[in-house]
């Protein structure tokens, strides 16, 4: 297909460009298509259809006419916090609010043009625990659980010691037996199994592979479930960002508002703005077998493999407000969060 400019221009979009134009509008292409159509085009060109099909010409009654039988048109999605960092909004400029889930408009102040108001997903629905929030009794232990968005976590470190179906998991406490594993296991942090009440287990990569972890129904997150996560927890970036693709640290402030609002080293608490407590229990090295960084850093697995030796994982430490995201030894011992596999 190729670009055709009319009186009543037609854009064309070729085949491979289609998607860039009617699914994602990238706001720095569509600003340099709409300089060009109304400052360097003559006066005569004043109409513009973009279209995935040929011969295709703008509506009379419209400057710009999108044609396509199974496309729209995306409005720019903004968090609450990025809304509000726009530098001098334009009058009659449009958004749509991630966090509100409104298309909003700028009139001397935000206005509300339209908001989503059908039925809430509830994400943790049955597991009420009659007090206004929810729990669930998993191998003798009732764990808290936290709606966020669209999912149900665990709002504690898992501290199972058999899988979902009643077989048990390896505890392995000699160091160099740990660093030779090339199957599941699970350890408290300095073999006290008192480190259980607070920050739960450590297990290898090898014992989430099983997929029996959590209970039935439930699952370790992957790594996009975590990009999830962190996208609608942080203020700056939203979960359609591809900040969450990047390795080592990423976001603005995700780490701060997901660590617990005590328990880290002094000066490390969070704000746990959506309850998600997270604690820093530390984790065991693949070399050697050592337990380090107990209340300075957190450490969770994926369920999403990297490569025969590494699998992705999440970071949390106390002196920063992001959090890291990279692969490692399926050796290790991290800590693990549940959440409902829906």
């Amino acid at each position: 297909m190729q670009i055709k400019i009319k009186l009543s221009t037609v854009f064309v979009i070729p085949f491979y460009l289609k998607d860039l134009f009617l699914t994602r509008l990238n706001t720095k292409i569509l600003s340099l298509l709409f300089i060009t159509l109304f400052f360097c085009l003559p006066a005569s060109y004043t109409q513009t259809a973009i279209s995935d099909k040929s011969n295709q010409e703008a509506d009379l009654s419209a400057v710009l006419d999108l044609i396509s039988d199974d496309k729209g048109l995306l409005l720019t999605r903004l968090t609450e916090f990025q809304k509000n960092n726009i530098s001098d909004p334009a009058e009659s400029l449009i958004i749509f609010n991630i966090d509100s889930r409104c298309i909003e408009i700028w009139l001397d102040e935000w206005n509300e043009l339209w908001c989503y108001d059908g039925p809430v997903y509830d994400p943790c629905d049955g597991y009420e625990d009659g007090e206004g929030g929810f729990e669930i009794d998993y191998q003798g232990y009732t764990y808290k659980l936290v709606e966020i968005r669209d999912q149900c976590w665990f709002a504690e470190n898992l501290r199972a010691t058999t899988y979902n179906d009643g077989t048990d998991i390896p505890n392995v406490t000699d160091d160099n037996d740990w660093e030779e594993l090339e199957s599941d296991a699970y350890c408290w942090f300095d073999n006290d199994e008192s480190n259980a009440e607070i920050y739960g287990g450590l297990y290898n990569w090898y014992a989430v592979n099983t997929g029996k972890l959590c209970p039935p129904g439930w699952k370790v997150p992957s790594d996009e479930d975590w990009k999830i996560l962190e996208g609608v927890v942080d203020t700056k970036y939203s979960i359609y960002d591809s900040e969450w693709d990047n390795y080592s640290w990423r976001g603005y402030d995700v780490g701060l508002r997901l660590r617990a609002a005590s328990g880290w080293e002094d000066g490390g608490n969070g704000t746990d703005a959506y309850g998600f407590s997270a604690l820093p229990g530390g984790y065991r090295t693949s070399n050697g077998g050592r337990f380090l960084s107990k209340v300075t850093s957190g450490y969770w697995w994926s369920s999403t493999e990297y490569d025969e030796e590494e699998g992705w994982r999440r970071y949390i430490i106390y002196s920063r407000d992001t959090v890291r995201r990279n692969t490692l030894s399926k050796v290790r011992g991290y800590s693990i969060r549940c959440i409902r596999d829906i």
